[in-house]
């Protein structure tokens, strides 16, 4: 009988016999039996459970394995934390993320917070304490420094873990690598923020022109809130684009380039304004869009305007030019046989008497044309210290040629020493303006007058207070006054604003007083106006009065520029002037410039062939024997295609126009030519 090794040493312990047994053989043997056999189960169940706790084991450790790749694929971690003893266990995902990367490191609450960025711990810590107190979990986002002094952005899961007694003093919870997302959500807000912060209206149309996106710019624009905006569509703001014209505006972005186009906008207020717009055709989300950048042009308009009229006026000013120089001509001529006769009719007084009126006709005319060419260089814009006195009384006389003489005219000034900083041009325009208003307003009337006086003006506090500008306590006051029909109450506040006139149609365009009251704003003054209907008018102008100019600032005024000094540069001159030639060849030299001449093109190409390397510089004479200067650039510029080229002229100016329009990197300057002007353009030609 095979007894379990266990059982025998047990029966021997017990002092039993198992060869002598107290009962039956039979029962003993059957006893042995069940009792060996339990035994033998008792052995297998040990190894069973021995094996299974192996496996379970490594079942566990590849669970875990698994759980820990997973949250380090995902950026997930987890934890928890025993606040009262400060320890706690941290998955490797939450080491990684946390930034706790030494094995050797103990986790516990204390180091989490170190790991947190400073200004973002003192929070974390509160939210913490208050989640125990009243044990609710909690989100929280935060920063974690890492390496080249960026931070990874954190989303944590905080739930407390109450004890028996209901007293919490664990935390468990999740975090989750966020950095990615947080960079979008940046980017995204930037984005947003660029959007609409654009000094362009931003706006994003579906197929039926209905508005889906506005930015802020275009709100404030076109004087909407962004949900007036968002129920509107584009013939709303703009009237040129009803339903057909947009279908096909909408199928031509399909197909073509964006390409700026200009139309005009209507903001709430019913103002219809000028703007360019570039438009995109895009496709988003399964949809189609037109993504319009729109820029409000009417400042470039008005720029371009203005750009018109100036040039309007440099041809009426060349043309005045012209006129006066040989006007001039004439009258210097008079005058002079004027002095002579003068000189030769002492003993004759009647003759003298008429000589004299002839003397100071001529000065009078010569007058007029130094103020017409004072008015034709209007374009020129320029603020400078100028003496009031005489630069108002020229003014008022220069005007009061164009007022009827059975209009008496006068100009009355109570102080000399006034000088004001003033672009003179726009002030001899408010005074011409002002004039001529209080001319109109004295038709009809006998014995119509217009006073200009000006006077010196100490402002008190109260002045200054009622107009912020006006910042100085001494002001020069211009002031005209007529006796003619007035203004009345109701018109007065609006004698100010752009287009509005009391004029008959085709009499008045509404913008004399709009431009005066800019023109002296701009000035830092201020304009009065007192009327009574049919008693006159009023206009005080106040400007702030400055220094007597320095004389340094008059001789910086008068020598702008010096000299610019050349490097050895070589510089080709063709003239078929030999003393034009010789003069300029001199002076180049003495700038310290190389210098060959030409008497014509042809030999100026062949000079161009024999330095076609060295010449820096070429200048050619417009009209010129045997080769004029357009067929001469040609040639050279195939030479020598970088060479600056130069075409230079005393009268022909649009012959040199024309020829410097077919050739590139070419110049006009016209004869003769001031020392110091032509050396400061030679050097800025070299140096480009």
């Amino acid at each position: 009988m095979s007894i379990h090794p266990m059982l025998l040493r047990q029966l021997e312990r017990a002092g039993l016999n198992i060869e002598n047994p107290a009962m039956a053989p039979g029962q003993w043997h059957d006893l042995l039996q069940r009792i060996s056999h339990a035994y033998t189960e008792a052995d297998q169940e040990r190894y069973l459970l021995g094996r299974s706790q192996e496996l379970a084991s490594r079942e566990l450790e590849e669970i875990y394995l698994r759980l820990s790749e997973a949250q380090r694929i995902a950026g997930l971690g987890d934890w928890s934390f025993d606040l009262h003893n400060d320890s706690g266990q941290c998955s490797d995902g939450c080491v990684h993320i946390l930034g706790m990367t030494s094995k050797s490191l103990h986790p516990s609450f204390s180091l989490l917070l170190e790991r947190l960025h400073p200004e973002d711990r003192e929070r974390f810590s509160a939210a913490v304490d208050t989640a125990l107190v009243q044990g609710e979990s909690f989100e929280i986002e935060f920063r974690v420094p890492v390496k080249n002094g960026e931070n990874r952005w954190v989303h944590a899961n905080v739930q407390p873990i109450p004890n028996p007694g209901g007293e919490a003093f664990r935390i468990r919870g999740t975090v989750m690598d966020i950095t990615e997302r947080k960079k979008a959500e940046q980017d995204m807000e930037l984005a947003q923020f660029v959007m609409e912060s654009a000094p362009v209206n931003i706006t994003l149309v579906d197929a039926e022109a209905r508005i889906r996106y506005a930015n802020k710019t275009a709100c404030e624009s076109l004087g909407y809130t962004k949900e007036e905006l968002l129920g509107m569509s584009v013939p709303d703001i703009d009237p040129l684009f009803s339903a057909d014209v947009w279908d096909e505006h909408w199928q031509a972005m399909k197909i073509k380039e964006p390409v700026p186009f200009e139309t005009k906008h209507q903001r709430k207020s019913r103002e219809i304004f000028p703007v360019e717009v570039t438009a995109n055709y895009i496709e988003f989300g399964g949809n189609a869009y037109h993504v319009a950048f729109d820029k409000d042009i009417s400042e470039q308009k008005a720029l371009e305007e203005q750009l018109n009229q100036s040039q309007k006026m440099e041809a009426i000013g060349t043309l005045v030019g012209g006129i006066a120089h040989d006007f001039n001509n004439l009258l210097a001529g008079i005058m002079g046989y004027t002095y002579l006769a003068k000189m030769h009719s002492t003993h004759i007084p009647k003759l003298l008497v008429n000589i004299e009126a002839i003397d100071k006709l001529s000065s009078k005319a010569a007058n007029m044309i130094r103020q017409m060419l004072t008015f034709a260089s209007k374009d020129r814009v320029e603020m400078k210290t100028i003496p009031a006195t005489p630069f108002l009384k020229e003014a008022v006389e220069f005007v009061r040629t164009a007022i009827p003489e059975d209009i008496e005219c006068s100009f009355e000034a109570y102080a000399d020493d006034l000088y004001i900083h003033a672009d003179p041009t726009q002030l001899q325009q408010v005074i011409m303006n002002l004039m001529y208003n209080a001319k109109d307003a004295l038709a009809g009337v006998s014995n119509g007058k217009i006073i200009c006086s000006l006077k010196r003006c100490i402002v008190d506090t109260s002045f200054r207070s009622m107009y912020p500008l006006c910042k100085e306590e001494d002001y020069a006051c211009l002031t005209i006054r007529d006796n003619g029909s007035g203004i009345s109450e109701e018109l007065m506040e609006h004698i100010f604003e752009p287009f509005f006139t009391t004029k008959e149609v085709g009499k008045g365009t509404g913008l004399g007083l709009a431009m005066v009251y800019g023109a002296i704003k701009n000035h830092q003054g201020e304009v009065e106006v007192e009327s009574i209907p049919g008693r006159g008018s009023s206009f005080s102008i106040y400007l702030p009065l400055v220094s007597m100019p320095a004389s340094s600032e008059e001789q910086q005024a008068v020598h702008p520029h010096e000299s610019v000094m050349g490097h050895n540069e070589l510089i080709l001159i063709a003239d078929d002037d030999r003393q034009v030639r010789i003069v300029i060849k001199n002076v180049l030299e003495e700038l310290g410039y190389r210098v060959v001449t030409a008497a014509d093109g042809k030999i100026a190409v062949e000079l161009c062939r024999k330095y076609a390397n060295e010449i820096d510089l070429v200048i050619l004479d417009v009209v010129m024997p045997k080769m004029g200067a357009a067929e001469a650039a040609g040639i050279i510029r195939q030479l020598n295609p970088d060479v600056p080229i130069v075409f230079a002229t005393g009268y022909d100016r649009e012959s040199a126009l024309q020829a410097q329009q077919n050739i590139a990197n070419s110049h006009v300057m016209i004869k003769p030519f001031p020392i110091k002007g032509l050396s400061q353009i030679i050097h800025e030609i070299l140096a480009a």
